[in-house]
C-alpha cells in the first residue's frame, strides 16, 4: 500500500513539473478575476487598488502614447521608448558585470596567491549595499548615466565573480593533473578550466541578470532624470496615479520575467547536456554548421595539396585517400588502439556519462605524396569510440586494428550521421614527431563527431600537414 502511495505521489509531482507553466497561469488568471470582481462589488477602493482591467488599459494605452503632453522629455515619450532606455542600461550593465565578476573571479580561482591576497578585499566589497554606492557615485561622476551605470555593475558583479571562484575552487585534482600531464600550454588550460566551471558561472549569470535588472530600476527611481521604466513608476507615485504605478509595476515584472527567461534559454544552449540532450536546437546547429564552414574555408587554403584539403572536407576519408593516391599507394599504421584513454577531450562531455568501454585509436596514414617509392605520413587521427554505441562487428574491428575507422564504420553500421564541430590551425613538435617532421610541423585540424542511430558514438580528431608545392618537405 505504501509504494502505492509514494508511486502515485511521484507521478502527480512529475505531472505538475510538467504543466508548472499552465497551472501557474491559471493561478494568476484565477487572482486576476477575484480581484476584479472584489473591485466591481466596491470591496476595493479604485483610487488604491484599482481593477486589473483599468491597469491594463492604462498600460497599452501609455505604451504607444505620451503620458502627457506638456512638461520634461521623458513626459512627452511613449512608454515603449522608456523600455528601451531601462533596457539599455541593463544590457550595459549585466554585461560589463559578467565580463567584471568572471575575470576576477576566474584570476582569483585559478590561482592560490591571488585568491589568498584577493578574496579578502571581495569579501569587504561585497558587503557594501549598493544602495550605499550611489552617494559616492554621485560625488564622483556626477548625476548622471554613468553613475547609474556603476552602481549595477557594482551590485551585479558579485553573484558572476563568486560562482566563478567555487566552480574553480570544485574542479577535481585528477582534471588539473590531467591539463598538467597533457603539456597543454596556459591559454590551453585557462579554457578547458573555463568550459569546466561553465554551470556554475552561469548560475551567477541568471543570479546577476535579476540583480542588474532590479538595480536598474532602482538608480532610475534615484535619478528619475535619465528616464526609464524607475521614472514612469516614480513619477505615478509622485502625482498618486494608482492605476499608473501598478502599471509599471506589471510592466516590470513581465520584463523581468522575460529576461530571466532568455538567459535561461542561453544556459539551455551553451550547457545543453545539462538537460539530457545530445546536441544543441537543429536551427541553431544549422547556423553554427555555417559558420564553422566558413571559418573552415579560410583555414583550409592554407593547405597548398588540394588532395590533402579534401580530406578534410569529406566525411568517408578512407575512400578519399584510395581515390587520390590508389589502392596500392597508401598504408595505415596503428600507433595506439586501447581501451585506457590517456587523452579525454572536452567534447566527449556531450556524450552523456563517461563510457564504460571507450577505445582511442591513434593512427597516421602514409601515402606516395609525389609519385616516388617512399611514404610519407599525410594524416595523424585520433578517435575515441563509445563501444557501447556500435555493433559487434565494428567492436571487434575497430579492436583488431587491422582496417580504419572509416572502413569499420561503413561495413558495421547502417544509420550514420557525420558532425564538423570546428577546425583549427595548430603548430606542434609533438606532431612533428607523429608525421616524420624534423621540428615543428604546422597542420590543420579537423575535430568532428559521429553520430550512429542519432547517439553521438564517436569523435575524432584529424591533423593535415601544410605542405609546400611539391616538395616533401612540411612547415
Amino acid at each position: 500500500m505504501d509504494g502505492i502511495l509514494v508511486s502515485r505521489k511521484a507521478k502527480a509531482a512529475a505531472h505538475l513539473r510538467r504543466h508548472a507553466a499552465f497551472y501557474l497561469v491559471g493561478i494568476l488568471l484565477a487572482s486576476a478575476c477575484v480581484w476584479q470582481l472584489l473591485s466591481l462589488r466596491g470591496f476595493l477602493r479604485g483610487d488604491t487598488w484599482p481593477a486589473p482591467s483599468v491597469i491594463l488599459h492604462q498600460l497599452w494605452h501609455d505604451l504607444f502614447h505620451a503620458p502627457s503632453e506638456m512638461g520634461d522629455q521623458n513626459s512627452t515619450m511613449p512608454v515603449i521608448k522608456h523600455i528601451t532606455l531601462t533596457l539599455a542600461k541593463w544590457a550595459l550593465g549585466f554585461t560589463a558585470s559578467v565580463i567584471i565578476g568572471a575575470s576576477v573571479g576566474f584570476s582569483l580561482g585559478a590561482s592560490r596567491t591571488v585568491f589568498a591576497l584577493g578574496y579578502p578585499v571581495v569579501n569587504v566589497l561585497r558587503s557594501l549595499p549598493s544602495a550605499a554606492v550611489w552617494p559616492l557615485c554621485v560625488i564622483v561622476l556626477g548625476l548622471s548615466l554613468p553613475s547609474q551605470i556603476s552602481v549595477i555593475v557594482f551590485g551585479a558583479l558579485w553573484p558572476v565573480l563568486l560562482s566563478t571562484v567555487n566552480s574553480l575552487s570544485a574542479l577535481p585534482q585528477e582534471v588539473r593533473d590531467s591539463l598538467e600531464f597533457m603539456q597543454l600550454s596556459r591559454l590551453q588550460r585557462m579554457i578547458t578550466q573555463l568550459r569546466w566551471s561553465l554551470p556554475g558561472i552561469f548560475t551567477g549569470v541568471e543570479i546577476s541578470c535579476s540583480v542588474a535588472f532590479l538595480l536598474t530600476i532602482t538608480v532610475e527611481i534615484f535619478h528619475p532624470g535619465n528616464g526609464g521604466i524607475g521614472w514612469y513608476v516614480f513619477s505615478a507615485t509622485n502625482t498618486s496615479d494608482a492605476p499608473t504605478a501598478f502599471a509599471g509595476l506589471l510592466l516590470t515584472a513581465i520584463l523581468g520575467w522575460l529576461l530571466n527567461t532568455a538567459i535561461y534559454q542561453l544556459r539551455r544552449y551553451v550547457l545543453f547536456w545539462e538537460h539530457g540532450a545530445h546536441e544543441r536546437p537543429r536551427p541553431v546547429q544549422a547556423l553554427l554548421a555555417r559558420l564553422r564552414r566558413a571559418s573552415a574555408a579560410t583555414l583550409l587554403s592554407k593547405v597548398t595539396d588540394p588532395r590533402l584539403r579534401q580530406m578534410l572536407l569529406v566525411n568517408y576519408v578512407t575512400a578519399e585517400v584510395r581515390q587520390q593516391f590508389g589502392e596500392g599507394n597508401w598504408k595505415l599504421r596503428v600507433l595506439y588502439n586501447e581501451l585506457k584513454p590517456y587523452i579525454w577531450p572536452t567534447e566527449l562531455r556531450q556524450f552523456g556519462d563517461k563510457p564504460v568501454a571507450m577505445l582511442q585509436r591513434d593512427i597516421v596514414i602514409e601515402a606516395r605524396v609525389d609519385g616516388t617509392s617512399a611514404l610519407r605520413p599525410i594524416l595523424f587521427a585520433q578517435s575515441w569510440i563509445d563501444l557501447s554505441k556500435v555493433s559487434k562487428e565494428t567492436n571487434q574491428s575497430l579492436q583488431d586494428g587491422r582496417v580504419t575507422l572509416g572502413d569499420a564504420i561503413m561495413v558495421g553500421e547502417t544509420d550514420i550521421r557525420y558532425e564538423d564541430v570546428w577546425y583549427r590551425s595548430v603548430v606542434s613538435d609533438r606532431l612533428g614527431r607523429v608525421l616524420a617532421s624534423s621540428g615543428s610541423v604546422e597542420t590543420i585540424q579537423r575535430c568532428r563527431k559521429i553520430l550512429i542511430h542519432g547517439v553521438p558514438a564517436v569523435l575524432v580528431h584529424e591533423y593535415v600537414p601544410i605542405l609546400l608545392g611539391n616538395t616533401t618537405v612540411f612547415v
